[in-house]
C-alpha cells in the first residue's frame, strides 16, 4: 500500500512538474512576443517622430517669423508670471 501511495505521489509530482514547465514555456513565449511588439511600436514611433520633426523643420524654415513672435510672446508671459510670483 505504501508503494501505491508513492506511485500516486510520483505521478502527481510529474504532472505538476509538467504543468510548471509548460506554464514557464508559455510565459517565455508571451514575453518574447511582447518584446517583439514593443520593438515594433518603438520603431514606428521613431519613424513618426522623425516625420513630424521634418515637417516642423520645413515649416520653420519656410516661415520663421510666426515662430519667433510666438517665442517672444511666450517668454514675455512667462517673465510676467515669474515677476508677479516674486512680488507676492
Amino acid at each position: 500500500m505504501q508503494n501505491d501511495y508513492t506511485k500516486q505521489g510520483q505521478t502527481a509530482a510529474d504532472k505538476a512538474s509538467d504543468f510548471v514547465r509548460s506554464a514557464g514555456q508559455q510565459g517565455t513565449e508571451k514575453a518574447k512576443d511582447m518584446a517583439g511588439d514593443a520593438q515594433k511600436m518603438l520603431k514606428e514611433g521613431q519613424e513618426q517622430a522623425g516625420q513630424i520633426l521634418s515637417s516642423l523643420d520645413k515649416q520653420v524654415r519656410d516661415n520663421p517669423w510666426p515662430i519667433i513672435a510666438g517665442v517672444a510672446v511666450g517668454a514675455f508671459l512667462l517673465g510676467s508670471l515669474i515677476n508677479k510670483s516674486n512680488k507676492q
